[in-house]
């Protein structure tokens, strides 16, 4: 298939149009104002892409089957036009991940802060447990050496965003991934230029709670009241994380450490495990890991705790 990415050089289309590529499409693309390094990495890939938007771009390389299209990019776009004129489909970037990615099982975090060194951290912990997941990240990570690769496991880790997946496609971009496991880390009104007051953002967080059914799972932090209140909204099978007392999940103890930091992880009123990371942050990420994946139907399926503790031990995001 022949695939046309409109601002293919941002890092998650980047990303996509690399995958896209590597499961043996046909990749062109075009953005403005681009720069290294995923120019680079797209031209080193041998992907045709160019600097400029014009709606000649869309069949400069003989028709596309399919144009993609990121959420920069602006209404009335040339491309786009053009894309309709010649009645070729056009979808989201998010969207089109979630058709990729439609027969595996995908691990979404969302929330205001911390999706990235989340998501980065379960894949991670994936990896290091020989699972090879895939993963989508809004940037990339360190560790992982890439903001999206497809993996040959079952497993696909998403960093779920709640923006808009396109100027045609209002829908946020977790709904698109359809999560069977969900990590919630905070919600804190983000992106006024959407989302005008804080119940319209907090309305999207709801949706994604609503979606998920009674075999799917949630993961989220207790710490946050916002959270705490819409968990009554879904139908999944909960769990939950934080500093404070009452998470099934407590991280108690949290010192910093060198380069690092140090906590001790309490689930059920007893010491589960001590963790020493390379990252001097927030907590939360490696607390709500302790607990991941969780055992169910739904799971990854292997056992988890010494692998946590090697991977967290590492872990640089």
């Amino acid at each position: 298939m022949r695939i046309h990415f409109i601002g293919i050089c941002g890092y998650a289309v980047s990303g996509l149009a690399l995958v896209a590529k590597q499961l043996g499409n046909e990749v062109t693309g075009s953005d403005e104002d681009a720069y290294p390094p995923t120019t680079d990495m797209l031209t080193q890939a041998g992907i045709k892409w160019v600097d400029g938007h014009a709606a000649g771009n869309v069949m400069r390389w003989g028709k596309p089957d399919l144009v993609v299209q990121g959420n920069q990019v602006r209404d009335g776009n040339p491309e786009t036009e053009a894309a309709r004129r010649h009645q070729i489909r056009l979808v989201s970037e998010a969207e089109y991940w979630g058709e990729l990615t439609a027969d595996r099982f995908r691990i979404v975090v969302a929330g205001s802060a911390g999706k990235t060194t989340t998501a980065s951290l379960i894949a991670w912990i994936l990896r290091m447990a020989g699972r090879n997941p895939g993963f989508r990240l809004g940037m990339t990570a360190r560790d992982l050496g890439t903001a999206a690769a497809w993996g040959s496991g079952r497993e696909f880790v998403f960093e779920g965003d709640e923006y808009t997946s396109a100027v045609f496609d209002p829908r946020p971009k977790f709904l698109h991934f359809a999560p069977q496991l969900a990590v919630l880390t905070n919600i804190d009104w983000d992106h006024p230029d959407v989302f005008p007051d804080p119940a319209a953002y907090e309305a999207v967080f709801r949706q994604l709670l609503e979606y998920l059914g009674p075999e799917d799972r949630l993961i989220a932090n207790s710490d946050d009241p916002t959270v705490r209140r819409l968990l009554s909204r879904t139908r999944a099978n909960v769990e939950t994380f934080g500093l404070r007392g009452g998470a099934d999940w407590q991280g108690r103890d949290v010192q910093i450490d060198g380069d690092g930091m140090r906590f001790t992880a309490w689930h059920e009123g007893k010491v589960s495990t001590m963790r020493r990371t390379r990252w001097r942050r927030s907590p939360p990420p490696f607390v709500s890991a302790c607990r991941f994946p969780p055992r169910s139907k739904r799971s990854v399926g292997f056992k988890a705790s010494a692998v946590v503790s090697r991977s967290a031990a590492r872990f640089a995001a």
